[in-house]
């Protein structure tokens, strides 16, 4: 956060005012470092003209009364008589109207980008969520495909084993069936040539 942003924030939290010493004080706690001689002379002009005071609001709009502040804060060369930047650091402000708006407007930039900033966030995590699921749903079909297909292609062995088994049963049967058949004849033949031999005798 910038020292500009941070000191409306704070201005803005005090609106029974607060002294430049205390603003001061609270900024560099709140930004964690000690604000530099020239960045303080930048910030100071700035804050001038965004916050007001009853005595020092119009008298730093002199050049001569910058210079003698210049001079104090930068060069650490109090000026004779009464010292302006130690009244400054005493004296009560109040942040200004238009200020106060333009630290509401930035609020609400700031809550609008960080909706937007989880809206996308959100948008493509969504998107992620539903590439997944469709590559869950593609390897579940796959997987299942490639089981019914495991599947038919051992039914389709068990049916030609079966085929093949009646087979080798029709063969065996039939091959008992010629074997007996050729027992079977050749026991007849036997019996007709004993038969035959016997009628011979007799004769």
């Amino acid at each position: 956060m910038s020292i500009h942003i941070a000191a409306m924030e704070i201005g803005y939290e005090n609106p029974k005012g607060i002294t430049y010493g205390d603003l001061k004080s609270k900024l560099e706690t709140h930004l964690g470092y000690t604000i530099e001689k020239g960045t303080e002379l930048a910030f100071l002009k700035w804050f001038i003209r965004n916050f007001s005071s009853t005595d020092i609001d119009h008298q730093m709009m002199n050049l001569d009364e910058y210079n003698r502040i210049k001079e104090e804060i930068v060069f650490n060369k109090p000026p004779p008589g009464i010292s302006k930047y130690k009244s400054i650091l005493n004296e009560t402000f109040y942040i200004k109207g238009e200020t106060n708006k333009q630290y509401l407007d930035y609020l609400e930039l700031k809550e609008a980008r960080e909706s937007s900033r989880k809206a996308f966030y959100f948008s493509r995590w969504s998107i992620g969520l539903a590439i997944f699921s469709i590559i869950i749903a593609l390897i579940t079909t796959l997987v299942s495909y490639f089981t019914v297909m495991d599947v038919n292609i051992k039914s389709d062995e068990t049916i030609i084993d079966l085929r093949t088994r009646k087979i080798n049963e029709k063969n065996t049967l039939i091959d008992s069936l010629k074997n007996e058949l050729y027992e079977a004849d050749l026991l007849i033949r036997i019996y007709e040539d004993d038969g035959f031999k016997v009628n011979k005798k007799n004769e």
